[in-house]
């Protein structure tokens, strides 16, 4: 719902997260790094480290997350590194291994085959579809130029362009508006006799 990023949701921390604020600290991301495994590295870029306020629609569902790590906590195989988003024993999940779940829900549920990052593509759309400013959504994608939100992100709606052509209908159209009628226009298009 925010538009992150693969790494960036792996890289989550658990003291990114501020219920009581509703917000979600973007500091860096996991990326898989060959010879080191899974790492911490620095946003994409600057821009991309954001204090993003949450939907309250997220909140009971980071409720039932927490409560969930907290159980997971217990267990003997446990190895903690702090993250929001862990494998079952608390170590750091890959990418590869994310979008393989993705793809496997996406299944379940019977919803067409698309990549993780068409999420992404989804939350600017459907933010410019609810007339969000363009600016206030490159801000939550956390992009450097509004071009890069616009140009890519944003994917036509048809009723939202119908929409918008109504609404710029309806404010030039004439209070009335006369047509001619049929014959009026036939005896136009007839020579005249002489």
């Amino acid at each position: 719902m925010l538009g992150l990023r693969e790494g960036e949701i792996l890289g989550l921390h658990l003291d990114d997260l501020n219920l009581d604020e509703q917000t979600l600290h973007v500091r860096g991301a996991a990326q898989y790094q060959k010879g080191r495994g899974i790492v911490m590295v620095p946003t994409k870029t600057a821009a991309s480290e954001a204090l993003l306020s949450i939907p309250d629609v997220l909140v009971p569902v980071f409720v039932e997350h927490l409560a969930m790590l907290d159980e997971e906590r217990t267990y003997s195989k446990w190895r903690e590194h702090g993250l929001l988003f862990p494998s079952t024993v608390g170590t750091p999940i890959s990418a590869r291994n994310l979008v393989r779940h993705f793809k496997k829900m996406l299944e379940r549920a019977g919803l067409p085959d698309i990549r993780f990052h068409d999420l992404r593509h989804s939350c600017a759309t459907l933010l410019i579809a609810q007339g969000v400013h363009p600016r206030v959504v490159m801000e939550i994608l956390r992009h450097t130029q509004i071009s890069t939100t616009m140009n890519i992100y944003r994917h036509a709606i048809p009723e939202v362009n119908r929409e918008a052509a109504n609404a710029l209908g309806e404010l030039i159209k004439p209070q009335t508006l006369e047509l001619p009628t049929k014959n009026i226009a036939l005896q136009r298009q007839k020579p005249a006799r002489r």
